[in-house]
């Protein structure tokens, strides 16, 4: 899920680009020989140049620790693929780290929109009735409709909720 570019800070400083792709977590034992075969010693460190993620959202500073770096890639493998959509569209909307989004993703309301319909108001007003009260399409939606404002309702709902970039979910503090 992570892969970072590993960079020789001395060698960069002198002009040379010297580095090498490491998938995340990676073990001590690989680490040691990644950092030899970059050249890497006691005098001279490193930082990472570029990285490769494949959850939105994440953000990796260049002077993180390879500690920080494996246990963010824990946290990722840990969760599975609902969550980190869910994680996904709170680091991206509310600009937080992934610590941040796992804590709060539990305390949020998670609406699946339809990927076959158009995402319409009233469909995201149905979406959500759907999911928090239940299955709205064995009722009636024209009787309903008679009583019920559904695009009003959900252009209320779309402004307290944030969208992935696919649209697949919406997230909201509610």
């Amino acid at each position: 899920m992570i892969r970072i570019y590993l960079t020789n800070l001395r060698k960069y400083n002198n002009n040379h680009i010297v580095g090498k792709w490491v998938e995340l977590p990676v073990s001590d034992d690989e680490m040691a020989g990644v950092l030899k075969e970059i050249g890497i010693d006691d005098e001279s460190g490193y930082f990472i140049s570029d990285f490769e993620c494949d959850v939105p959202g994440i953000h990796i500073n260049k002077n993180l620790s390879i500690d920080e770096l494996n246990d963010m890639a824990d946290q990722l493998n840990d969760l599975d693929e609902d969550e980190i959509k869910v994680c996904s569209t709170i680091m991206k909307n509310e600009n937080c780290t992934l610590d941040e989004a796992i804590d709060q993703k539990d305390s949020r309301v998670v609406i699946t929109l339809n990927k076959n319909v158009t995402n319409s108001d009233v469909d995201f007003a149905c979406s959500y009735i759907e999911q928090v009260y239940g299955d709205v399409n064995n009722m009636d939606k024209e009787t309903l409709a008679r009583y019920f404002d559904f695009e009003s309702f959900g252009q209320d709902l779309k402004m307290n909720f944030n969208t992935d970039e696919e649209e697949t979910i919406a997230v909201s503090n509610n």
